[in-house]
């Protein structure tokens, strides 16, 4: 009988020990990503600022007053939303695509409206309490810009978020050549860009 009872303690204390490390390794495993995704956000808005400034900067030497407060304005809004969604884990999907819209919009000016682009959203998505990442879908975008597209004509980049069984699934597509033949991989101000975005 204490045989019995030593095994089942020992049985016992082997399952505890099991889930626990199990619990403390998903906690690690989160924690790594969120430091990810915080040191992605980290590395992307030092390079995009730059950018944005040195177009605002083209168009005020132009002249061209109309295009520099349309980009300022556009730019503001975005940075105002990065600041903002720094500081939290997850955000609305809403307000994600907000920022998604506000950076395509500036670098189709950047680029000279050498590309036309579509973000379509599933319907039965509830954009308003489906939470995510902040600057979730922005790499990807960026990473379809800059390498995805074709310079043998206007690109063309279809973003589409929808549902998949309990899963939101997004789909960014070009109709370029990826690093075979991106013709936008060379940003305006003429020096070379390395994505953080991964397709």
């Amino acid at each position: 009988m204490v045989a019995i009872t030593a095994v089942t303690v020992v049985a016992l204390i082997g399952v505890f020990v099991w889930v626990y490390n199990r619990r403390k390794k998903a906690k690690f495993d989160k924690d790594v990503m969120e430091v990810e995704l915080k040191a992605l956000r980290a590395q992307m808005n030092p390079h995009f600022i730059s950018n944005a400034l040195h177009s605002i900067n083209k168009y005020v030497m132009e002249n061209d007053r109309t295009n520099a407060s349309g980009y300022l304005a556009k730019f503001a809004s975005l940075m105002r939303l990065i600041l903002e969604n720094s500081r939290e884990k997850e955000v609305p999907l809403e307000q994600d695509l907000h920022a998604l819209e506000l950076y395509m919009q500036l670098e189709l000016l950047r680029f000279s409206n050498s590309f036309s682009y579509q973000i379509e959203v599933d319907p039965q998505i509830d954009v308003e309490n489906t939470l995510v990442p902040p600057m979730l879908l922005q790499p990807f975008a960026e990473n379809a810009i800059l390498h995805g597209l074709s310079n043998k004509g206007k690109g063309i980049i279809k973003i589409q978020v929808r549902k998949s069984n309990d899963m939101i699934c997004c789909v960014i597509e070009d109709n370029g050549n990826g690093m075979l033949d991106g013709a936008l991989s060379m940003p305006a101000d003429g020096k070379a860009h390395k994505s953080l975005g991964k397709r």
